[in-house]
């Protein structure tokens, strides 16, 4: 094949070559995005426990484990104690 040949082969052939070249890049990436594992930090959250006492006139406060208080009345009190805890 002379250089002449190649030449008009790529000028011919230039948009499927493009077009195919930049699938198999999103193919590689896509493949590549999916096996790769994400970690998700809650930072909004973070040590809200330590910074807030949260108080109940029934005495009644619990606590799940996920920073959510579950208490039968809807009449609580919400104190900070540790303000440092609260914007880290």
């Amino acid at each position: 094949m002379k250089s002449s040949q190649l030449i008009d082969f790529i000028k011919k052939n230039l948009k499927p070559i493009v077009i195919t070249s930049l699938l198999l890049i999103g193919l590689f990436i896509g493949v590549y995005l999916a096996q790769t594992q994400q970690i998700f930090k809650s930072k909004a959250n973070t040590g809200i426990n330590a910074g807030l006492n949260i108080t109940s006139p029934d005495g009644e406060v619990k606590f799940d484990g996920n920073d959510i208080f579950i208490t039968p009345s809807k009449n609580i009190r919400i104190n900070i104690k540790n303000l440092d805890e609260l914007t880290k």
